[in-house]
């Protein structure tokens, strides 16, 4: 509440829920000038070590890279991977999206001021099939996480 205090100070009126709050933290902090993360998947972590430069060398291009890189755990778990050539970085993003989307009574109660989805490693017949579902159903064959949602961190 105080960053968001600082940040109304600054003249930044909307904000973006914090990914770690869970429902009832979220219910507390108040949703109405903020948007919430309905869909994506979310970044692990950042990495300064080039995987495009490692595998295929590198472009030196500007921006992202339109090519979709992915690591396997152990557990034969498939993490996309966003290259950023501008930094010669890369993010890891979790194996599984975040979708909230179906959880349409928890959305009506906290009352946020806009639902965010986030598109990064998903075909045009995925997305397609992910705004059909933001009337409150589930798509299918699509292995998910609910985040923080329920649980909060500890």
């Amino acid at each position: 509440r105080r960053a968001r205090e600082f940040l109304r100070q600054m003249g930044i009126s909307k904000t973006t829920a914090s990914l770690e709050l869970n429902e009832e933290e979220l219910a507390a902090y108040g949703l109405g000038d903020s948007e919430l993360i309905g869909y994506g998947y979310l970044p692990m972590m950042v990495s300064a070590n080039c995987l495009a430069n490692t595998l295929t060398g590198c472009r030196k291009s500007s921006g992202i890279r339109e090519q979709h890189l992915w690591l396997t755990d152990d557990q034969g778990r498939h993490f996309p991977v966003l290259c950023d050539c501008t930094f010669c970085c890369n993010t890891i993003l979790n194996c599984d999206p975040l979708y909230l989307l179906d959880f349409t009574r928890k959305l009506e109660t906290l009352k946020p001021g806009s639902i965010r989805l986030i598109f990064t490693v998903e075909s045009k017949k995925q997305t397609q099939e992910i705004l059909r579902c933001c009337d409150g159903k589930m798509p299918g064959q699509l292995h998910i996480t609910r985040g923080h949602l329920k649980r909060g961190v500890e």
